[in-house]
């Protein structure tokens, strides 16, 4: 028997995959109608959550990004621990330039995954575009610390010497 999550995750990948753009949307609406049905044996909160976070990740990647936060707002509520979810709003909100909900949602994320190199990374470059160079130095060594690969934060230290 396949439970509607394993059918749901396999919608996805086919979604990922090189097929017309006219079947991707129709894939998503299946996918979004699963979430609808709360009665669904083997389904349980955090997987609705899971859910959302993956279906966020496909409007993300098309650049709806409206759509994607109303997804990953569900998510969070669904299942609060969910990581990457917080990482993606971040990302979604810096591109929208609202820094400051930005930095809300990458501090969530380090409340998640205290050791996530990239929310440490992007709250180094977030202070540093906002003039902070104590903050933006602070979070860049720690992101370096976590990850001598992650490059923002090198970037950040260089600017910022």
């Amino acid at each position: 028997m396949i439970l509607a999550t394993d059918f749901f995750f396999k919608l996805i990948n086919i979604a990922k995959g090189n097929i017309r753009q006219i079947v991707k949307p129709v894939l998503i609406l299946i996918a979004f109608g699963l979430l609808t049905f709360s009665n669904i044996p083997g389904l349980q909160r955090n997987s609705f959550g899971q859910s959302h976070y993956w279906l966020g990740n496909v409007y993300l990647r098309q650049g709806n990004f409206k759509k994607a936060l109303t997804h990953y707002t569900q998510a969070t509520e669904l299942s609060d621990r969910l990581g990457g979810v917080h990482l993606n709003k971040g990302a979604i909100y810096f591109k929208l330039k609202d820094y400051h909900r930005a930095i809300e949602e990458f501090k969530k994320e380090l409340r998640i995954e205290p050791e996530s190199s990239s929310a440490l990374s992007n709250l180094a470059v977030i202070y540093d575009l906002q003039n902070n160079p104590d903050s933006s130095r602070i979070y860049a060594r720690k992101a370096i610390a976590v990850s001598p690969y992650e490059l923002g934060g090198y970037y950040v230290l260089a600017k910022n010497f």
